[in-house]
């Protein structure tokens, strides 16, 4: 996950395939942008996707998720800031409510299928943020500024075209196999780029893992200080040193 946060069109991709490998017959450009996400995909790294946050409605207990949605992150409800959970119920939206003012903040949960996202209420606003496939200014889909991701792109295009050709008897079998073997190493390659944390990131990491007492309430505050370290503070010697530790007593009473 250590990327520097830039990306990059397609468009340079597909120019560096279509010239690397020369004329191509038969491939249409949605052809190739449908490769794209495929690929996007199947390295499944999040990193490659954009954040965003949008208000959707709730009508008859159902909104419908936004069409660049990659994966959701966290929902909660617009009007109380209450953050859903999940359901976890076999009979979820059975016996909704009719807005949010009729349940409390620990009661609110949702199911996504259909295209849709279903709460336990009928009527309302949520807040979606999630990860989205991002795109350019000509809806093109952008792939992080990174040489393993770019090369793992183009090989993918290229297995695609070659394989056409292969398919046709215009390419032989050697050629296609190894443009195969380039694309599975790029790919696993832009997969374990994506799994490295930044320094900064470790240190998050570093926070919630080297604690006395564990944070089990992150969820409803969307995890806003996951990474803050924990706070000690030695009395013995009179002086209070800073670190983000409350009383043990208030802690458990707040369970």
């Amino acid at each position: 996950m250590a990327l520097n946060g830039k990306t990059v069109s397609v468009n340079s991709i597909i120019e560096r395939v279509f010239r690397d490998v020369g004329t191509v017959e038969n491939v249409d450009l949605p052809d190739v942008i449908e490769w794209v996400g495929e690929c996007i995909e199947l390295i499944g790294a999040p990193i490659s996707c954009s954040d965003k946050i949008e208000v959707i409605d709730v009508v008859e207990g159902r909104a419908f998720l936004p069409c660049d949605l990659y994966s959701v992150l966290q929902v909660r409800d617009n009007k109380t800031k209450a953050a859903f959970r999940a359901s976890t119920d076999s009979y979820h939206g059975k016996h909704n409510a009719e807005t949010v003012d009729q349940l409390d903040s620990v009661s609110l949960t949702y199911r996504l299928t259909d295209s849709c996202i279903f709460p336990n209420y009928n009527t309302g606003k949520i807040e979606l943020a999630y990860k989205a496939i991002p795109t350019d200014g000509q809806g093109f889909p952008t792939i992080p500024d990174d040489i393993k991701f770019v090369k793992a792109v183009e090989y993918y295009i290229r297995e695609k075209v070659d394989y056409k050709l292969w398919r046709t008897g215009k390419l032989p079998m050697q050629v296609y196999e190894k443009t195969v073997q380039e694309q599975l190493w790029y790919i696993g390659a832009a997969q374990n780029r994506s799994k490295m944390p930044s320094i900064d990131q470790m240190e998050n990491i570093k926070n919630n893992l080297i604690r006395l007492i564990p944070k089990i309430n992150q969820h409803s505050n969307y995890f806003a200080d996951f990474g803050q370290p924990e706070q000690r503070y030695n009395t013995n010697d009179g002086n209070n040193y800073l670190g983000n530790e409350v009383d043990r007593d208030e802690f458990f009473g707040n369970l």
